[in-house]
């Protein structure tokens, strides 16, 4: 997981990004909102765990081989 493979599971992903990010010269704007200070994203152990649970169910290969998948302008 992420660019580098170094993270294994989605718990410490999720950790990663509440409070792991460190502040330097290459990180994305995006996460510094203010220009400076690194956004934090203070999650409580239960909307963790959700954010886990959800992204669980992205699971499958049916995007790739159901037709109905196949292109966004067909109905």
């Amino acid at each position: 997981m992420m660019h580098s493979g170094g993270i294994i599971n989605l718990g410490t992903v999720i950790a990663h990004y509440a409070a792991g990010i460190v502040n330097n010269a290459n990180l994305d704007a995006k996460l510094k909102p203010n220009g400076r200070n690194v956004q934090q994203l203070n999650l409580q152990a239960g909307e963790s765990a959700a954010i886990i649970a959800f992204l669980k169910t992205l699971t499958g290969k049916n995007v790739y081989t159901d037709k109905k998948w196949a292109s966004p302008f067909l109905k």
